[in-house]
């Protein structure tokens, strides 16, 4: 094969990606553009605070020592300095505190909300946008209802307290690895 016949494929390759017949190399698959939207972030609060005569969102930007003290508890990085926390009322009474956490999956992130009650057991979690065109199980009650009662002293680790999905690994290691980072900023900014 000549300079000349790589150069045929090269626009053969390219001809067929164009008309839509070639998605690249085997693995690209994934690359595509795929976005699900289950719910809003004011229809995720609605689940989190049924019946809330109020709800107030409070962006916070970590100080130095929280920081610190969040990435020692989780054993990784923190990718971003701030989180919104979300905190519903009724009655007069607090209902618990919710956020929206962004994970990567495979390749693209799922964004979801964790809604921990006031002693910080978590209540729900539900998928928001789930992107990546295989593993958007994790978005079924069937998964999610798992990390009810859970809290900080939880392993959250696959296969010990959370259950693996079938072909969706990636995405139940970044929801699982999501919550666990939710619980520990929330008890964090309490000062625990």
């Amino acid at each position: 094969m000549g300079p000349r016949s790589g150069h045929i494929l090269l626009i053969l390759a390219a001809s067929l990606a164009g008309a839509g017949l070639w998605a690249g190399p085997p693995g690209t698959e994934y690359l595509e553009h795929i976005e699900e939207v289950f719910l809003t972030e004011a229809g995720a609060l609605k689940l989190a605070f049924p019946g809330a005569d109020k709800v107030e969102s409070r962006a916070r930007r970590f100080t130095a020592e929280e920081r610190s003290r969040i990435e020692e508890r989780l054993g990784w990085a923190l990718s971003g300095d701030t989180v919104t926390v979300h905190q519903g009322f009724k009655d007069g009474g607090p209902q618990g505190r919710a956020v929206v956490m962004e994970e990567i999956g495979k390749f693209k992130p799922i964004t979801f909300m964790v809604k921990a009650s006031n002693d910080g057991k978590v209540e729900r979690v539900d998928v928001m946008v789930y992107r990546e065109s295989v593993g958007a199980e994790v978005r079924r009650a069937r998964f999610t209802r798992q990390f009810r009662g859970k809290t900080t002293r939880d392993p959250l680790r696959i296969n010990r307290d959370i259950l693996n999905v079938t072909g969706a690994t990636m995405s139940v290691q970044a929801v699982t690895a999501g919550v666990k980072k939710a619980l520990v900023i929330l008890e964090t900014l309490d000062g625990r």
